[in-house]
Order: structure tokens, then C-alpha cells, then sequence
């Protein structure tokens, strides 16, 4: 193979760290890409030094990406094997002029700079997030830019009026010029955002759609990365920006289009100004600072900060928050709660917990959309897929010593009158050619086993139930003249034709379209009918409900929960959500003065 010289600046040699040696000490491994262009091989430097003589140097927040399309760099003149998302940003860094494309930047690129085979090394390193991304200048790889529907259908492009090139461009600099060059309207102003960006308007929707959807924002990982430097830079091939302004103008832009509420990047601009927030209590001494709070405490905020996200190992559920942790407690971690490949990530989540429920009685822990764990007791939450939400203490949570069973106050309801049981939402999801004969035929059944008898105990109409359950999706999806959720759920309960009429697809709009697959989504989850007509939705979309199972009510937080009898203690099944009906009601102080409280024992 060719040889690449390693000496390009008026620097001291260093010895090259790859293959890897043992790192020492406070060292770390850092990249120097070196120069060329276009389709050359990316050829690289990998140099080993302790990290407070490092000096200034980036650290890349990326996405790993499909382990099975790789891309071969050199790297000190040995072929070593990349993912081709990396690849894209290291041949993207390489054509910059300054910045992390300058000739002598050194990059910290965990895939590379820490040796991946070595589960010991890993386990180090982890610990290390924190002093390597508070120490470097983060810069964030989202992708390149995508092709426009104009660009892969030529004949159309004068309706789009701009390429993908013009179209990154317009919009990196609304971006970056947000509140100094122009300001955003608002519910107030003489103008939407709609005739502010003209024709740009849908093309910017797209983009905007395009990049709140991009992997990065789904990691576990990320989130931690973007946290620990004050303010990133983001990169989308060649563009780029700070990761404020990005979450500013999604912020701004999603006044107008709150569908974009529902994306990925939304929801994880959401959790960075959540964390932030956390930050700024320390600098305020405010009450709640997590400097004066339980560790146990201060985790179970970041969890459900974070909330499901995706990650390659399930340890990493936690392990990829402890940097934040730790930053925001201000303290090392004790021995037993660094990370430790080795061990098993169900015994891990069963330690981690017992000391949150032991530090802070906060059962929206259990709300998850599924539990594959095994061998632990039912209380203990699958951290894969907790959800975001508010941190609220309930001190009515026990966690026995031998961390086996938990045991909380509520008042048991009783069973169920109906059940209706999932289904899976792409069987039943309508399309613009044709509604399904699954989703009629569900919605039917749905009507006869829920709806009507909801509305015969409660004595109102079933369109007012309807109206009822769906009343969460009118705060996505706005209020408009081209048809009412029941509209749109009659037409498709009442569908007679799989296929649609031409006529019929014209009147499909884009907003009937969303409420179409927002309906048959709802209806997809498995639901319970109460004797006293309330209806409620499980959390969990793995469980199979039965008759006999326990609807409960937890005391101090109030929310429902399905228990499943073992004996004189517990199952836990799932958290449950109230969607109509008198029991949302009786969350006042008054109902629990009057009914049998009891201690119920999970296991």
C-alpha cells in the first residue's frame, strides 16, 4: 500500500497511537485529517497524549450508522474500516478551509480514538465523556444535504423554483441570521410564516422536516454530547450553524406547522433547553439545584429529560446520561454505578432502579411503552423505552433492602368491563389510494365494545366520547374547515370500498391525511372500558390485558395503573391513561379522604 507522510506541520513527532498502545493516565487518542480532495482516499493521523496537553480540539457528535456499509481509510498507512456516515463528515471536514477543516485540528472521534475492541477501554472512556466534550469544541455531523423532489424530477422544478444547493443555502442563513436579520412572527403579528418565506415556504417545511427526523436526534448519546459543550456547531454537509439557532428556528417555525411537535428533533430541542434549564439552577442556587439534590434524584430528571431514545447497547440507556450526571451533581459517581460492559444490563437496570425509587417515590418511572426484561422484578422499568415528561416526587414509593419488591399506596377500582386489544397500526393505517377493510372493520367493533357503552353509562352522545378521546391530537393538529376528527372517523367507519374514488382523493387534503393516520394510530393501542364508562389506554404496547386484571389508582400522583394479582402482592402490567370519563375526575383530594387506601406490593 501507498505511504502517507506524517509529518505535514512544524510540529514535535509524535509517536503514532494506532495500532493502539494502553492508554495512560489521563490520556486520550485525538484525529488529524490530512489534506485532499474530492474522491482521494481520506487519509489520517492518529496521535496519543494526556488530555490537558491536548490544547484546542474538536469533538464529533455523530450517528454511527448500518455496521454493515463500511468505508476503508488510511489511517497512520494501515487500512481501517469506517462507517460511511463518518466517512461522508470526514471527506466533508476535509474540503473546509478553517474550523475543524483546517491543516492542524485534531478531532476526538470515538469509533477511532477509542479502541473499540477493548470492553475494559470502553468502560474507562465512558467516564471520560464529560472532561473530553467539556474540554473540546463539539461539532455536530447531521448528514448531507438530501435531494429535493425538484432535483429527482427535473420537469417539476419550476413549481419548487429552487435546487437543494439554493434551497440549504436560503435556509442556513434564516437560520443563522433568526432574530438579528429578521424576526420570527408571531399569533400577534400582521403576517404568518407562510407569506414571510413566499415561495420558499414549502420548500423550508420539507428541509425542516427532513433534518428534525435525521438519526442523530434519536440517540441516547447525542443528547449528553450536545449538553456538554455550551453551544455546538451543527453541521448539515456543508452548512452550518449553532445548535441554539437550529433550536430556535424550529422552535419559531413549528408555531405554524405543529405537526413538526411530533418529530425527533423537536422533542430533543425540547430535552437539550430541559438540561440547560438544570444547568442555569446551579449558576441561580435556586432550591432544586441538582447540586442539592439525591444523586438518585438527579438521574431520574435526566431519564425523563431524555426519554426513550435509541442506542447500539442497552447499557448505554444509562451509561451514554452519566456524563450529565455527573456534570450537573459536580462529584464522582460511587464505584457502583460506573460503567461496566461486563456485567448484564437487566441486573444493571434493576440496581439503577432501586436507587432512583429509593431516592425520589417518582412512578412516571413506570411509564414505557414496553418491558422485555427478564429475571427482575415487574416494577423494575425497561429504560430502552421510558418516556420524556416532567420529574414529579411521590414519597409514597418503598423499595424493600433486598431491592425485590416495591410497595406503593393506591385503591384498587376493580377489573374492566371491556378490553380491546392492539392491533398494529400499519395493517390498519389509511393511505391516499385506498382505506383499509381492517381499519372499517376495527372501528366498527371499537364503536360497539367502547364507544356506545361509555356513552350509555355516561348518557351523552358517542360523537361527544369521541370527541373526548381525541381532544389531545386538536393540540397537534390545528382546528380547520376541512372536516372534524368524527368527519373523518365516520367516512372511514362507514367506507364501503377499500379503493377511493378519484373524487375522493382530491378531497383528501394533507390535514385530513394527518388526522386520517392520527385516528387509526390512537385506535390502534389497546384500550380499557370502566364500569363507570371511562376509558383509558395502556402505556405499554407489548402487554396482553385480561378480564381479570386490576385497574388501580396510585395516591399522590393519581395516575392509573394495571396490576395483575399474584397472590397477596402484584404484577405490574402498565401505567395507564385516562383518555375520558368520570375517573378523571376523581383525582381530587376528596375522593381519597372517602375510599379504602391500601398497600400494594409489587414484584
Amino acid at each position: 500500500m501507498p505511504y502517507y507522510s506524517s509529518k505535514p506541520l512544524n510540529e514535535p513527532y509524535r509517536e503514532p497511537a494506532y495500532p493502539y498502545r494502553k492508554l495512560e493516565g489521563t490520556d486520550i487518542r485525538l484525529l488529524r485529517i490530512l489534506p485532499g480532495t474530492g474522491t482521494e482516499d481520506i487519509v489520517c493521523l492518529l496521535h496519543q497524549m494526556p488530555l490537558e496537553e491536548a490544547g484546542d480540539f474538536y469533538s464529533l457528535s455523530y450517528v454511527w450508522g448500518d455496521p454493515t456499509d463500511l468505508y476503508t481509510i488510511i489511517l497512520e498507512n494501515q487500512f481501517f474500516e469506517v462507517r460511511i456516515n463518518l466517512a461522508r463528515a470526514l471527506h466533508q471536514f476535509r474540503e473546509l478551509s478553517s474550523g475543524v477543516g483546517s491543516p492542524g485540528a485534531y478531532i476526538w472521534i470515538d469509533a477511532i480514538c477509542i479502541d473499540q475492541d477493548n470492553i475494559d477501554e470502553r468502560s474507562q472512556q465512558v467516564q471520560r465523556m464529560i472532561d473530553i466534550y467539556n474540554r473540546g469544541n463539539t461539532i455536530v455531523w447531521l448528514g448531507p444535504i438530501v435531494r429535493l423532489y425538484a432535483d429527482r424530477h427535473p420537469t417539476l422544478s419550476h413549481k419548487c423554483q429552487m435546487s437543494s444547493d439554493e434551497a440549504f443555502e436560503f435556509l442556513f442563513e434564516k437560520i443563522n441570521s433568526i432574530w438579528t436579520g429578521w424576526i420570527p412572527p408571531n399569533e400577534n403579528s400582521d403576517t404568518t410564516m407562510n407569506k414571510m418565506l413566499g415561495h420558499a415556504y414549502k420548500v423550508v417545511m420539507d428541509m425542516m422536516t427532513d433534518i428534525l427526523q435525521r438519526p442523530w436526534f434519536e440517540r441516547i448519546w447525542t443528547l449528553q454530547e450536545a449538553c456538554l459543550d455550551a453551544n455546538p456547531t451543527v453541521y448539515v454537509g456543508r452548512h452550518s450553524t449553532y445548535i441554539r439557532r437550529l433550536i430556535s428556528f424550529a422552535e419559531e417555525f413549528a408555531r405554524w406547522n405543529r405537526i413538526l411537535h411530533l418529530l425527533p428533533g423537536y422533542k430533543r430541542g425540547i430535552a437539550i433547553q430541559n438540561i440547560n434549564d438544570l444547568q442555569q439552577d446551579i449558576y441561580d442556587d435556586e432550591d432544586d439545584s441538582p447540586r442539592k439534590l439525591k444523586l438518585g434524584e438527579v438521574l431520574v430528571k435526566i431519564i425523563r429529560i431524555a426519554g426513550a431514545a435509541k442506542s447500539m447497547l442497552p447499557h448505554d440507556q444509562i451509561y451514554g446520561l452519566l456524563g450529565i450526571l455527573k456534570y450537573l451533581k459536580g462529584e464522582e459517581l460511587p464505584d457502583d454505578l460506573l460503567p461496566n460492559y461486563h456485567a448484564s444490563y437487566t441486573e444493571m437496570y434493576w440496581n439503577y432502579a432501586a436507587l432512583c425509587f429509593q431516592s425520589i417515590g417518582d412512578l412516571h418511572l413506570l411509564d414505557y411503552a414496553r418491558n422485555e426484561l427478564q429475571g427482575v422484578p415487574s416494577w423494575v422499568p425497561d429504560f430502552r423505552y421510558v418516556t420524556a415528561g416532567p420529574s414529579i416526587p411521590e414519597p409514597s414509593v418503598y423499595v424493600t433492602p433486598d431491592k425485590r419488591s416495591l410497595h406503593i399506596q393506591g385503591h384498587i377500582l376493580g377489573t374492566p368491563r371491556n378490553v380491546f386489544h392492539q392491533v398494529k397500526s400499519k395493517d390498519i393505517m389509511p393511505r391516499r389510494e385506498k382505506i383499509p377493510v381492517e381499519l372499517t372493520n376495527l372501528l366498527k367493533a371499537f364503536e360497539e365494545h367502547i364507544l356506545k357503552p361509555s356513552a350509555c353509562t355516561r348518557e351523552i352522545t358517542i360523537e361527544r366520547v369521541f370527541d373526548e378521546m381525541m381532544e389531545y391530537a386538536t393540540t397537534i393538529m390545528r382546528v380547520d374547515r376541512s372536516a372534524s376528527f368524527y368527519e373523518i372517523y365516520s367516512t372511514l367507519r362507514d367506507s364501503l370500498r377499500t379503493r377511493r374514488s378519484r373524487t375522493a382523493k382530491k378531497r383528501r387534503t394533507r390535514s385530513i391525511g394527518l388526522k386520517e393516520e392520527a385516528i387509526a394510530h390512537h385506535f390502534s393501542m389497546p384500550h380499557l372500558l370502566l364500569h363507570d364508562g371511562t376509558i383509558l389506554t395502556t402505556d405499554r404496547d407489548d402487554i396482553n390485558v385480561r378480564n381479570d386484571d386490576l385497574i388501580c389508582l396510585f395516591k399522590e400522583s393519581g395516575q392509573a395503573g394495571l396490576l395483575r394479582a399474584s397472590g397477596e402482592s402484584f404484577t405490574f402490567l402498565s401505567l395507564c391513561r385516562v383518555r375520558c370519563g368520570p375517573l378523571k375526575r376523581k383525582q381530587e383530594e376528596r375522593f381519597w379522604l372517602k375510599e379504602h387506601i391500601q398497600d400494594l406490593e409489587f414484584i
